[in-house]
Parts: C-alpha cells; structure tokens; sequence
C-alpha cells in the first residue's frame, strides 16, 4: 500500500544501489526503476557527489509524482531488495525533504533571448501577454511534459 496523494507529506527516505566504476558512480532506486543518475565520465569517482546527485534524482521523481497525484510506494526494506538488482552495488537509504528541493527547482530560471515579428511584439505588449509564462508553457507542451513540473 503506498501513499495517496490526499496523504501528501515531505520527508521520505528510499534505498538506493550505489554502483561504483573506475570513472564515475551509477545510481538506481528499487522502487522507482525510471529514477537512475550518475557522475559525470571522466571524473573521478566521489561518492559525495554521486550522494546530492541521488538525492536531486530521488526528490525530482517523488515531486513529479505527487504533482501527477500519483501512488507513491512504501519503501522496500533493504533485507527484500532482489540481489540479482543490487549486484554488487552499494545499498545506501537516501533521504528527501521535498520542500526544499522544490524551492530549489522552482527557482532556477535562464534568460533567453528570442525574435518575433515586431507587429506580433507590439500587439503582445498591448495585450499584457507574459512572453516568460508563454514561452515556458509552450515548451512544456512541445516537449509533451506535465504542466504541474514547472
């Protein structure tokens, strides 16, 4: 049984297979086979990074879910992890507090320049249209992801 969207809360704590290579570290979460992020090739390997990079990874996935009003599943208990999944990796719990990282989400915004018709800008301005929210919208619907995202 996993938790509805009506039982909304923050704080979550999931295992998490940590896979070390000789250039970077793999990521994956068991009960979320979509949700995998790794270092960077050619770095190093630091197990610090690949950690904020799980969690960035974790928090993402479970935002988008609760923004969908979808199920979000108990936490598998680390003794029921198939080890044909864990294989060799390291299993690590990580630890979300959604508030947080939505804050961090929502507010990273880039400046982009763009050119239109000056007759389209004009009347635009006249009719108080926000290029920003329009922009973004349309992005988001060409890319065909979920409004509730952004």
């Amino acid at each position: 049984m996993g938790l509805k969207q009506s039982e909304t809360r923050n704080t979550f704590v999931f295992p998490a297979i940590f896979y070390q290579r000789p250039q970077y570290i793999a990521v994956t979460f068991p009960n979320f086979p979509g949700c995998v992020t790794q270092t960077k090739d050619n770095d190093k390997p630091n197990f610090q990074k690949a950690f904020e990079l799980a969690k960035e990874a974790l928090a993402l996935h479970l935002i988008l879910m609760q923004d969908d009003g979808d199920e979000i599943p108990q936490p598998t208990p680390i003794d029921k992890l198939d080890p044909d999944e864990v294989n060799g990796g390291a299993i690590t719990l990580v630890e979300v507090v959604l508030p947080y990282y939505r804050m961090k989400f929502d507010s990273i915004y880039e400046r982009k320049s763009v050119t239109i018709p000056k007759w389209l800008n004009e009347y635009a301005k006249e009719k108080e249209i926000n290029f920003s929210k329009i922009l973004t919208d349309g992005l988001i619907e060409t890319l065909g992801l979920s409004k509730k995202t952004h």
